[in-house]
């Protein structure tokens, strides 16, 4: 008789593509389809879900949306972790979130790096309490790095409301931003609020990304395919999912805390103004890096490709992507191994060859220092089935 797998429940917000980018990183994890099912449940935060998990089973609940107490409070009642991907919300809820100081970190060096001279952080009025901790981390990491910060407090767009009605209710934000004497970079969590800040610019005149950069997070499909493409800080979805795994298998219900570092800034046009050599230059490597997981491509041959030197090309890649085009290089062909394994009835060895690496064992070295498990194991760990 076939054993059923324990249950962790996945509360996912319906209103924002996000949570669903962190399901597809849970549903990847190896092993995760012999250990657990997953039941994803999407609503807001105005929908009472208790209807339709009261009679469910769970190991574990990973909550990616808002909740009040009175939804959070018989969660925890179940005696099981629960998870937060956002905020501490209740003493008893572990979380899972970027470190403060790690993504203010990365968004002035952007800033820096497009020659922006001002960071201005627009964060939600209803929210000014829980985002003073990350207010003032963006604060530091502006002084240190010469350049001034302000934090503006707008209301999140409703999808009901329309741009006009919401430039209405804000007045200061539209004065600040037609008036702004430095060339600024508007920083959000909201990528919608993002393409709001760039059809802004574009009603009032303003140059973007040229005295007005606009920079937004999580990377989603609204950003890639805006008109005006919106550069973006990635969010670490594998690493997220895995923590909150890691949190549950743990099985404590203290309320641990997971910080995580940010991915690199995507650039796009929004923030690009002045390098766009650079920037297509960039692009440019970022293909023959795809291109190299699949072919045995050198860090020289990259450099010799972009028509630089080698020094300059590690120069200009760190600088956009925080590490060497070799991780790169790495961790593609890594990627590529991983999608063999999972995909084809080849050897580790016959793998190993495909992908560039000269003997199996330098193979299974790498791997398993970027994937924590050995390609035999990975592959025998792959999931089978998910059930949500």
């Amino acid at each position: 008789m076939k054993r059923e797998l324990p249950v962790i429940l996945c509360l996912l917000s319906s209103r924002y593509e996000m949570p669903y980018r962190f399901l597809d990183a849970l549903i990847e994890l190896p092993d995760i389809g012999r250990r657990y099912s997953m039941v994803s449940i999407p609503f807001s935060a105005h929908d009472d879900p208790f209807p339709e998990i009261e009679s469910l089973a769970f190991e574990g609940v990973v909550i990616a949306c808002p909740l009040s107490e009175e939804v959070v409070g018989p969660l925890l009642n179940r005696g099981v972790p629960v998870v937060n991907l956002a905020s501490e919300a209740h003493a008893s809820i572990h979380s899972v979130a970027l470190s403060d100081r790690a993504l203010a970190d990365e968004v002035v060096r952007h800033a820096c790096y497009g020659g922006f001279e001002k960071v201005v952080f627009l964060y939600t009025t209803s929210l000014r309490e829980s985002s003073e901790p990350v207010l003032e981390s963006f604060l530091e990491a502006c002084t240190e790095a010469g350049c001034d910060f302000d934090a503006l407090g707008v209301e999140e767009k409703p999808f009901e409301v329309s741009t006009d009605r919401w430039v209405e209710a804000h007045p200061e934000f539209m004065k600040q931003l037609g008036s702004e004497e430095k060339r600024t970079l508007y920083y959000t969590f909201h990528d919608g609020r993002a393409l709001l800040v760039v059809e802004l610019c574009q009603r009032l005149g303003i140059d973007v990304p040229g005295a007005v950069g606009v920079l937004g997070r999580g990377d989603t499909l609204q950003v890639r395919f805006a008109p005006m493409g919106v550069s973006s800080v990635a969010m670490p979805w594998f690493r997220m999912a895995q923590s909150a795994i890691d949190l549950i298998d743990r099985g404590l219900t203290d309320g641990q805390r997971v910080r995580l570092k940010p991915g690199r800034v995507v650039l796009r046009a929004s923030t690009v103004h002045g390098k766009e050599d650079v920037g297509e230059l960039m692009e440019k490597v970022a293909r023959l890096v795809e291109q190299g997981s699949q072919e045995e491509l050198s860090v020289e041959d990259l450099a010799r490709a972009a028509g630089v030197s080698r020094s300059t090309l590690e120069r200009r890649y760190f600088d956009v992507h925080g590490e060497l085009p070799s991780v790169a290089l790495r961790r593609g062909k890594l990627q590529r191994g991983a999608q063999l394994l999972k995909e084809t009835n080849m050897t580790v060895e016959g793998v190993a060859h495909a992908v560039g690496y000269a003997s199996v064992r330098a193979f299974s070295v790498a791997f398993q220092k970027e994937y924590t498990v050995s390609p035999g194991r990975w592959r025998r760990t792959l999931p089978l089935s998910f059930t949500g």
